[in-house]
């Protein structure tokens, strides 16, 4: 045989490997459920609030005392009082649209003011519980076949350890919305050209909403490949759609501006420079740890493995990186499929997180003992990595073949579930008496009173300014001071 021979069969090789395992990501046909539509869609509806209640018990502050979080009030709030929706989202926050976070401040500015907050954080619920419930429908069963295996991966997205902030926020939401783009890039083909158009529509507002949207890249790629070579039709409009909305992003990010790289706009990575990468991919381990510890371990127990020294710390998540591989022969291919994509979703998310915060990758510079994660890994950096390694404990229950496997697999997802437990309830925001700051704000735009008006929002430090009486011309830099980031 001709080494061209040779060369031309090995690419065949490759070519029928790579499309094999987009059949195994996407399903090799539409969606085949037999069952009614109007059935999993009361299915998902009553998980939809099942999620709602989740959130709403872990948070009931956020509805019966709501607040301002952070962006919510000073960016969010401020910018579509004073300005306007179509003014504000051309002026970007951080290099980026937020496009769903906007569209919900504009839905909530036809409101009174008093009930702004509740507006915000009621959308942020819905949306969250909305999104996360997408993965009980019937076209993810080639991912997890059982669908109460896929239901309880859903209620466990909602219960993940977190700080306040990142449930029922608006500022948080794009933290969600990336898992959700990640579940609408994999789902089996919709029979339905109505439902594929709102995947396609969703899934333009999520890339413009949430900045992890480049680590779907990859798969909307390997979804046209595979659309236009099977010719399936569905797919290659879906994946094109979602890659042009990203060249979107990048046209009005600047993704590639002179020297200075901001992959998928602002809060994710305004400090992201080419060379940082190198230390951010020295720091990965540490992070990926410090994620899979806080996943399976109460957060006394990582402290003291941290102040332990560096190879006590990294001890349980390299027990964990072993058992995965080891549970990795003992899946099917469809099984290895699902944990390969958790895998990938773990250490993108986290390199796209180290590239664009170098302050994260700064802080792990050293020994353990001297450092304080909590503050500067935050609980929205670690949602996309508790997702990944809840997909990956559903692949090996739902696909090991063997009994040994699945059974460990569910007890330690069990007792992750346990430790989060202790974690379920968070604290209330201390109040602010919005509803007073509400009456005033209201009086000064009735009345056009030139004194300023200084809103305290939470986390402390955090205000908004309004220092005329015309807000239409309150001049928006004046009122956004440099403030350290939001937790």
């Amino acid at each position: 045989m001709s080494r061209r021979d040779g060369t031309h069969r090995r690419h065949r090789s490759a070519v029928a490997n790579l499309m094999r395992l987009a059949e195994r990501l996407f399903g090799a046909e539409e969606d085949p459920d037999p069952s009614p539509g109007w059935k999993w869609l009361a299915r998902y509806l009553v998980l939809v609030g099942v999620l709602a209640l989740l959130v709403f018990f872990r948070r009931p502050d956020a509805i019966l005392n709501s607040q301002f979080w952070a962006e919510d009030g000073n960016i969010y709030f401020y910018e579509q009082l004073t300005l306007g929706f179509w003014p504000a989202l051309h002026k970007l926050w951080m290099g980026f649209p937020y496009l769903i976070q906007r569209i919900i401040s504009a839905l909530a500015g036809g409101l009174p003011i008093a009930a702004a907050p509740l507006a915000y954080n009621g959308s942020a619920i819905a949306i969250t519980a909305l999104s996360m419930a997408t993965f009980s429908l019937p076209g993810f069963r080639h991912l997890v076949r059982s669908d109460a295996l896929r239901a309880t991966f859903c209620v466990a997205t909602v219960c993940i350890p977190t700080g306040s902030e990142l449930l029922a926020t608006s500022t948080c939401l794009g933290w969600f919305l990336a898992p959700w783009l990640v579940f609408l890039s994999v789902m089996r083909t919709p029979r339905s050209r109505a439902i594929v158009a709102g995947c396609c529509l969703g899934g333009a507002l999520a890339v413009f909403s949430t900045p992890l949207a480049p680590i779907v890249a990859p798969l909307w790629a390997l979804r046209a490949v595979y659309g236009a070579r099977e010719r399936r039709e569905k797919d290659l409009v879906f994946a094109l759609t979602q890659l042009l909305s990203l060249l979107g992003l990048v046209a009005t990010t600047g993704l590639l501006g002179a020297g200075d790289v901001t992959l998928a706009g602002g809060s994710l990575a305004k400090e992201m420079r080419l060379e940082h990468l190198w230390s951010s991919l020295g720091t990965l381990p540490y992070v990926a740890a410090w994620c899979i510890n806080t996943a399976l371990l109460p957060m006394r127990a990582v402290g003291q493995l941290a102040s332990a020294g560096t190879l006590q710390f990294l001890g349980p998540a390299l027990a964990v990186v072993a058992a995965i591989g080891l549970a990795f022969r003992d899946l099917s291919g469809r099984g290895r499929a699902t944990l390969g994509l958790a895998i990938y979703l773990f250490a993108s998310s986290l390199c796209v997180t180290l590239a664009g915060r170098h302050n994260v990758v700064r802080g792990f510079q050293g020994s353990m003992q001297n450092v304080n994660v909590e503050a500067i890994l935050f609980p929205r950096y670690r949602v996309m990595p508790y997702v990944a390694l809840l997909l990956a404990a559903a692949a090996v229950i739902d696909c090991g073949r063997h009994t040994r496997t699945r059974l460990v697999a569910a007890l330690v997802a069990c007792a992750a579930l346990g430790v989060w437990a202790s974690e379920f309830r968070l604290p209330p925001f201390p109040d602010n008496q919005w509803p007073l700051w509400a009456a005033k704000l209201q009086r000064k735009l009735d009345h056009g009173t030139g004194e300023p008006l200084i809103i305290p929002l939470n986390p402390p430090g955090y205000r908004m300014v309004f220092d005329s009486g015309d807000t239409q011309r309150a001049p928006a830099e004046a009122s956004h001071p440099q403030l350290p980031e939001a937790r």
